[in-house]
Formats: C-alpha cells, structure tokens, sequence
C-alpha cells in the first residue's frame, strides 16, 4: 500500500523533483515511472498517487505547491475493489 493514495487538491498545483529512489506514480490518467532528477508538475484538481516505490531505496521528492499548501485541501478518493 502507498503512503501517498489516490488524492487530488482543489485550490493549488504541485510541483515535484524527485531527489531519490524510484516509483510508479499515477497521474490523471497516465502511469510513469519516476526516477531521481525528474520534475513533476501536477494542476491543481489533478488525481495522483504514488502506486509503489521500486526497489530498496525510499523516494524522497521536494514538493513545492502554489498557493501554500493546507491540509484541508487534500481530498483522497476511496479506490472501488
């Protein structure tokens, strides 16, 4: 299971850079794999989820968003089994 589940935030953008490790991440209807070095903008509205880090080494990203980020604007949809 992901830390980071399916989620997606109303009132601002996210942009990533991946400084360790390597995953999958699920952005609106695209699958990639990320990798250290790769930059990630996600617009605001936009599902995303980290589906599963790859390999032993963590992932760790800077995450900048715009405007600051709240908590309360973190909405996690409940995944259909």
């Amino acid at each position: 299971a992901s830390n980071n589940p399916l989620h997606f935030h109303k009132n601002h953008s996210e942009n990533i850079v991946v400084l360790e490790g390597e995953a999958i991440m699920k952005i609106g209807n695209d699958t990639l794999n990320i990798s250290p070095k790769d930059q990630i903008t996600i617009p605001k509205r936009t599902l995303h989820e980290v589906i599963k880090v790859l390999g032993k080494k963590p992932l760790k990203v800077i995450s900048v968003q715009s405007p600051k980020f709240d908590p309360k604007d973190r909405f996690f949809i409940k995944k259909q089994d």
